[in-house]
């Protein structure tokens, strides 16, 4: 059971799509539960329905995607709740209530593996620069963008939608990973809920 326990912890700390594909193997073959729902996820969030040879992550993208979105958002209010409605069935979330507990658990940490994933390119030397790479943001202004990033795929768009409850899962799980980000984008997190909500 402990050799289990740490497989799993390695499998969803791991960012690499290919290694966590190994891990899972081994999980698979080890007969731990859960896998045959992990496996779905795995194969719905690394493959590119069109071309199936070609690895994608499309949680990833949603990070990146959604905040855009966001932004763009004036008068896109029926766009944005058909968005969003796909979104809940990509997630999973539209099936949150028939999950059993190890499902939740395991949809919840795969929420925190892609956000994870997306915080870890938030320090890069070309994250937040503007001007076309010219202006190149600072520490401050870095974990200003990730915590507004994080917050308008968490909250502001399901907000918008209509869809905040049944987003609750994926919002609890991006502020989680957020957080350990650093413990700074917090506060930066709550300041947004205050302030954006009114815009």
């Amino acid at each position: 059971m402990a050799d289990l326990n740490e497989l799993w912890s390695e499998y969803f700390l791991e960012l690499d799509p290919v290694r966590r594909g190994e891990l899972l193997d081994r999980l698979i073959d080890a007969g731990a539960d859960t896998t045959a729902f992990c496996h779905r996820l795995y194969q719905e969030r690394y493959r590119d329905k069109k071309d199936p040879d070609k690895q994608v992550d499309n949680w990833l993208w949603k990070l990146v995607y959604l905040p855009g979105l966001y932004r763009r958002r004036r008068g896109l209010s029926k766009p944005i709740r058909h968005e969003m409605e796909g979104a809940l069935r990509e997630l999973h979330l539209d099936e949150w209530e028939r999950l059993n507990e190890d499902e939740r658990h395991v949809l919840t940490m795969e929420f925190r593996n892609a956000a994870r994933r997306y915080l870890s390119t938030c320090r890069s030397a070309r994250y937040g620069s503007r001007l076309l790479g010219l202006k190149k943001a600072n520490e401050e202004q870095k974990l200003d963008r990730a915590a507004l990033e994080i917050w308008s795929a968490a909250r502001g768009l399901p907000e918008k939608a209509g869809l905040g409850m049944e987003f609750r899962p994926w919002s609890e799980a991006l502020l989680a990973e957020l957080t350990i980000f650093d413990p700074a984008c917090e506060q930066r997190y709550r300041e947004l809920e205050q302030t954006q909500h009114t815009r």
